[in-house]
């Protein structure tokens, strides 16, 4: 019988499963016609059916030498090679395979698995591409082509890949998944949590609900993420007691899964960022019970470091860096907890070694520079944060021109150091909120009857503060319109240079609009003889009365008022967490064994006190306190405490200024995080000329300030 007559019988027969009578047939025609290459193929296939892969090989083989022009054969041994693993072969054949049929789709799909497979997503990515050249319509390969993209980064074209299988597979699971890992990638939170929502209700899988959660997280949602990993949690198997849990008690369609340590983590980062410290610590505990992660050792270090349980911290920062002495993230962290520490060698030493493992972080250098600003070395701060300007990328930078404007400032380099100051928080923020709002960034020449809109963008402090510079522009014919924070609207309107005072969030026509804290900028103030004294003002007389009531109740004079804390809780979380804000606090024991030798009345000016702390502060010094905290929202009342007070004892706060503006004299307590206005290493400030100024050591040693103060007290009252 014909050679091709028998192999499209045996053909038939391997179709239909009959493998025994094909392979017959299939070696009777190779006896016939040892050189009919489709037979020694037909019955590699078959080998390879039967998982004789070496065999399959040396059979396709014969083919191959017979007939090296015959796409088939080789697709069919890359097949062989791909079961054998020997990949460098399969990659050979399948290359081979597309040379001959370039437009073979199944070739190019095996090629771009294995690709995919040894993490070459790249090169995965361009024989997807040539695939679909050849069938746009195989929803398969758009997927692994949107994989690979995600693999890549590419998360918009992941993106264009998966909706084009959704357009015509609308509940497609898979497609879905990667489009919310598309969306995710961009942190288009809102729309992967709809989509991810959506998919839990058809079916509530384990891995969608669990990438629900983390996109929640991610969303800032972090009530309601912890509430899911805690769901995820319970339905886990235990994973040393090896309890499988019963899915109908965990609410999921797949619950076979152990403990996983990532879903503590994430529980851990949830209470973090709530607030909930104990639990996030709990969360963190079970984490590395799981995985002796150094990641979740530093967390712990930074939780520890939040809650001011410094030997903890330390201890966690050191387990972490016993498992990976060169995790730079660590390094870093553990040098902004010796920075608190006033511990400066091991902070340098600490941020030294992260930049060696990854120079490339700009952030290790700004945190470097802080650690030099706050030990006084202004230069060395000043050349860490030009190295950060210097090797910016696009969008970032704006903390190492806020930091820069910071030692400037200090160190009275006021021409740059203005300049930098166009980077503050507070400005970016509102050029934000008010993009279509024509700010100006520099004065007309001719200021006769210009009608100019002052906006306020800082805290009460920092309002007053800059408005010194207005009688400037006033002098210059302006007439002057200002913003001003509700609680000392009053007050500011009894200043002579504003022609009108509106609330902060109202807006009037005007022909230039400029920023309070650009003033000096604008006016070109670059020396400190150019720099204006602050606006003087007067308590009403009707408070002085009622005020000197309250006192004379209180005890006899001298009165001498107490701020320890200055600032917001925000600001000093910031400071906490390695921020580079000034940060203006004294330990409560060590403020009041510096004033306990002081004769007179006491009275705290302490804007929200804590629960008892004024308490505490009584009986550290074994005597009352007057507790005058409530005045923080009564500006016409504090103004005229202020008025009365002999002496005034505090970190930098707004009351300072009040004092100043009052003609009175304040003892101003520093530490190296006080801020710009208070200049560096001098015993008073031109920006506060009725101050004195008492400078803590780098070291946070306050012996020697509270010493000088007590002594300039005793000089002024005699």
């Amino acid at each position: 019988m014909n050679c091709q007559v028998l192999f499209d019988e045996a053909v038939r027969l391997h179709q239909q499963g009959e493998l025994l009578k094909a392979e017959n047939l299939y070696r009777r025609i190779l006896e016939q016609d040892e050189t009919f290459a489709d037979a020694w193929n037909a019955l590699g296939v078959l080998a390879q059916q039967m998982n004789m892969l070496d065999v399959s090989v040396d059979l396709i083989g014969k083919a191959i030498d017979l007939q090296s022009q015959v796409a088939d054969y080789y697709f069919n041994i890359a097949n062989s090679y791909h079961g054998l693993q020997q990949i460098e072969l399969e990659e050979k054949a399948l290359l081979a395979t597309l040379e001959l049929a370039p437009s073979r789709v199944d070739a190019h799909i095996h090629l771009g698995a294995l690709y995919e497979k040894a993490r070459n997503f790249s090169r995965a990515a361009q024989i997807y591409q040539e695939a679909l050249l050849n069938d746009r319509n195989q929803w398969s390969i758009r997927l692994s082509l949107a994989n690979c993209y995600l693999e890549l980064a590419d998360t918009k074209n992941a993106e264009l890949e998966a909706l084009a299988v959704l357009v015509t597979q609308p509940n497609h699971r898979y497609a879905q998944m990667l489009l919310s890992r598309a969306l995710l990638g961009q942190k288009r939170y809102p729309a992967a949590i709809s989509l991810l929502e959506k998919m839990v209700i058809v079916d509530p899988d384990f891995e969608v609900t669990q990438r629900l959660a983390c996109a929640r997280k991610e969303n800032g949602d972090f009530a309601l993420a912890a509430e899911q990993f805690e769901k995820l949690i319970k339905a886990v198997t235990p994973a040393k007691a090896g309890v499988h849990v019963d899915s109908c008690h965990t609410g999921f369609r797949r619950c076979d899964k152990t403990e996983d340590d990532s879903l503590y983590a994430n529980l851990g980062a949830c209470y973090f960022k709530l607030g909930k410290f104990v639990e996030a610590t709990q969360a963190y505990e079970q984490a590395v019970n799981l995985k002796n992660n150094p990641d979740y050792y530093s967390m712990l270090g930074a939780i520890a470091q939040r809650e001011t349980r410094w030997e903890d911290a330390k201890k966690y920062f050191l387990q972490a860096l016993a498992i990976d002495p060169n995790h730079d993230l660590v390094l870093n962290n553990f040098a902004n907890l010796c920075i608190q520490q006033r511990d400066f060698e091991q902070a340098f030493s600490l941020y030294d070694r992260a930049i060696a493992v990854n120079p490339a972080c700009t952030d290790y250098h700004l945190n470097l520079g802080v650690a030099y600003y706050e030990s006084n070395q202004f230069a060395k701060a000043i050349e860490q944060y030009r190295l950060v300007l210097a090797n910016k990328k696009a969008g970032e930078g704006r903390s190492a021109h806020n930091n820069l404007a910071m030692v400037l400032l200090l160190t009275q380099s006021f021409e740059e150091g203005w300049q930098e100051h166009n980077y503050r928080p507070a400005k970016i923020e509102i050029l934000s909120q008010h993009p279509h709002v024509s700010f100006a960034f520099s004065l007309p020449e001719d200021l006769t009857g210009k009608r100019i809109l002052l906006w306020a963008e800082q805290g009460i402090g920092d309002e007053l503060f800059f408005m010194r510079f207005a009688p400037l522009l006033q002098q210059r014919g302006a007439s002057l319109i200002c913003q001003a924070t509700t609680k000392i609207l009053p007050l500011v309107r009894r200043f002579s240079c504003f022609d009108e005072v509106i609330e902060r969030s109202e807006r009037v026509s005007a022909d230039v609009e400029i920023f309070l804290g650009d003033l000096p900028m604008l006016l070109q103030c670059n020396s400190a003889q150019a720099m204006p004294p602050p606006l003087p003002i007067t308590a009403l007389t009707a408070e002085v009365t009622k005020m000197r009531e309250r006192l004379a109740k209180a005890g006899s004079p001298p009165y001498i008022g107490l701020t320890w804390r200055g600032g917001t809780a925000l600001k000093r979380q910031q400071y906490l967490v390695g921020g580079a804000c000034a940060h203006r606090e004294i330990d409560l024991s060590v403020f009041a064994s510096g004033i306990q030798p002081l004769q007179g009345t006491l009275i705290a000016l302490q804007r929200l006190p804590e629960e008892g702390e004024i308490a505490a502060l009584e009986a550290m010094l074994g005597r009352p306190v007057l507790d005058c905290s409530d005045l923080n929202e009564d500006v016409e009342g504090m103004l005229a405490l202020l008025h009365l007070l002999d002496h005034y004892i505090a970190v930098p706060n707004t009351h300072v200024y009040l004092r100043c503006s009052l003609g009175k004299n304040s003892q101003v307590m520093l530490n190296a995080r006080a801020g710009w206005s208070w200049l560096a290493e001098v015993s008073t400030s031109f920006w506060y000329p009725h101050c004195d100024l008492h400078r803590a050591t780098v070291h946070d040693d306050w012996t020697k300030a509270f010493a000088q103060c007590r002594s300039t007290i005793a000089r002024l009252s005699s």
